[in-house]
């Protein structure tokens, strides 16, 4: 058919995650507990892209003009660490008023892309629970989302 365009695209993702979890130690409030882990992501996108050029007729048919074919490779790989740290400040049995529980939460972690450098973002959040069926909660945190993979160009 004349004029139109045909794209394939080959994509591959590889992943290998080692993470650990569990009790760290104990305060009076209750237990510590600890999460940490390490992630290898790779991912990779191949697309051709074959359009027509209008320089002439194509071989296999007079109404089909010549075409251009177009390889772009896509790639990423990422390494990740993250630390979580969950740490009870104050227990019900500790009978503190307007404060049945506290507890404290944070953690981290960092990212090395291969196109777009590190980033590093924690995490702190807070719940306190008042009395039964009042509990308020805070937190802050920062974020970075990569562009789509595609999006970046061909470094070959």
């Amino acid at each position: 058919m004349a004029g139109n365009s045909y794209t394939t695209s080959l994509n591959n993702f590889n992943q290998f995650t080692l993470g650990i979890n569990g009790d760290l130690f104990r305060l009076p409030a209750g237990t510590v507990k600890v999460a940490a882990g390490y992630e290898h992501y790779n991912a990779g996108n191949q697309v051709i892209a074959t359009t027509p050029n209008n320089t002439g007729p194509d071989i296999r048919s007079p109404v089909i003009k010549g075409t251009q074919t177009t390889q772009y490779t896509f790639g990423r790989v990422v390494d990740s660490e993250y630390l979580e740290l969950a740490i009870p400040l104050i227990s019900p049995s500790m009978g503190i008023a307007y404060v049945q529980r506290l507890d404290f939460d944070i953690s981290g972690r960092h990212d090395l892309y291969s196109d777009f450098g590190g980033t590093s973002n924690p995490k702190y959040s807070t719940t306190w629970l008042v009395m039964d069926g009042f509990k308020l909660t805070s937190s802050y945190s920062t974020s970075f989302v990569a562009a789509p993979l595609d999006a970046v160009g061909d470094k070959s």
